[in-house]
């Protein structure tokens, strides 16, 4: 049955008495739904400690270095000279100790050796502390005790912007170093990294990276994986559009196939092989966040396409191995450039060739090795981060707020229902 207007319902009443009647009950309504409202929010407000719910105000990158955000001391001590750096892992990563023995075996081959332990009965031998920084892992009582002069505190997070709801401003003047995908970190540990194969290898170069599967034998011509469907980057809308003009196969939660396994390339060999391109695409465009997406597909054989802006552009990557959307005017553009380079074998292989002179690793785990060797590194000074939230807020994309949260959910169920713009470029 449907609902009748309320003017057509104040039309048809047969005096005014009956109509201020009603008038004044709505508005007694409207008063009800807005006390109510502002009593959450205040609620909200207050119960919020951190404050991770309301805007957050952010630099437009300011700084290329942590020095804005850090105290240094003239003079750095030492604790004896050993062959081995004692690393303790004071919190736990993502909740399980996997780090504890994925770090060890991913750094045994460095150039200096550094050991791996959780045992907190050896802080006092420890030449460095290490923690992982999530709400689930890290808490400001349940810090150590006692701390050396000449040990590092050092912070671990490698999340984006938009994913970090707490504040950081507790945390002033807690840690030395940080390691992150961020270049402004004391210690760089990317998602990714490669380096030229050595001279005396350069002969059995197939042993290193084998050769791709040549164009004219694949027989698809993109795929994409995206499993946060309201992201911040809007990968929806560009996976959408380039859709209507080259085939592309969706996996994950938030496309139409299911993944054959559960690895972030989704697919078993036998069908990456089929296709030429991935749509690599990250969920946000936070400074220099390019993840295992992007170093899966080059060791997979696959062209990666990328969607990086201004901020993500100088992350160190092999020459010529990536195309960008936004290099490009419009989606019809790179998609007729994607159609050519699927045609002509001699210009798919030209994005291939770092691999006759490059190796890649595909795990930040190998980073870990440079964090080792600076525990050994004097001309590292002594420091501390009196301003952790500022270095983590020196960013193009904003900090976590639940108005933003709610803003992404928004714009995807517009999108879903054909209510917005569904193109990219405007």
């Amino acid at each position: 049955m449907r609902a009748t207007p309320p003017d057509l319902i104040l039309d048809r009443m047969p005096c005014p008495l009956l109509k201020r009647r009603y008038k004044t009950r709505w508005k007694y309504v409207y008063y009800i739904i807005l006390s109510f409202t502002m009593t959450i929010l205040v609620t909200m407000y207050y119960r919020d400690n951190d404050k991770s719910l309301w805007p957050i105000p952010h630099h437009g990158l300011i700084s290329n270095t942590y020095h804005p955000y850090v105290k240094i001391f003239p003079d750095r001590q030492f604790g004896p000279d050993k062959t081995n750096k004692v690393i303790l892992l004071w919190t736990k990563y993502f909740e399980t100790y996997e780090w504890l023995h994925t770090i060890p075996s991913q750094t045994k081959h460095c150039p200096k050796q550094c050991m791996i332990t959780n045992n907190r009965e050896d802080l006092s031998q420890s030449d460095a502390v290490l923690f992982h920084f999530t709400d689930k892992d890290l808490f400001l009582n349940d810090l150590p005790t006692k701390r050396l002069l000449s040990q590092v505190w050092a912070l671990f997070i490698n999340e984006p912007n938009i994913f970090v709801q707490e504040s950081f401003t507790p945390w002033a003047n807690v840690f030395n170093w940080t390691i992150s995908y961020r270049r402004h970190s004391t210690v760089f540990m990317p998602y990714g990294m490669y380096e030229p194969i050595p001279n005396k290898l350069l002969p059995n170069v197939s042993r290193i990276n084998p050769p791709i599967y040549p164009a004219q034998y694949r027989d698809k011509m993109a795929y994409a994986v995206v499993s946060r469907c309201a992201d911040d980057a809007e990968r929806y809308r560009l996976v959408n559009e380039i859709s209507q003009y080259i085939n592309v196969d969706y996996y994950g939660e938030c496309g139409n196939l299911k993944c054959e396994i559960k690895h972030n390339s989704c697919l078993l060999p036998n069908t990456l092989r089929r296709y030429r391109f991935r749509l690599a695409f990250e969920d946000s465009n936070c400074r220099d966040y390019v993840t295992e997406k992007f170093w899966d597909t080059l060791s997979k054989g696959i062209i990666p396409v990328v969607n990086w802006k201004a901020a993500q552009r100088d992350i160190p990557v092999p020459p010529n191995s990536y195309i960008n959307v936004y290099d490009f005017p419009n989606i019809k553009s790179l998609a007729e450039y994607l159609t050519k380079v699927s045609r002509n074998s001699t210009l798919f292989q030209s994005y291939f060739k770092w691999r006759d002179h490059f190796q890649i690793y595909t795990s930040f785990w190998n980073s870990f090795c440079k964090f080792c060797t600076a525990l050994y590194d004097k001309s590292v000074p002594a420091k501390v981060y009196t301003d952790l939230e500022g270095w983590l807020r020196d960013d193009y994309c904003q900090r976590f707020t639940f108005q933003n949260q709610i803003r992404r959910l928004i714009k995807r169920f517009l999108f879903d229902g054909n209510l917005v713009d569904l193109r990219i470029f405007n």
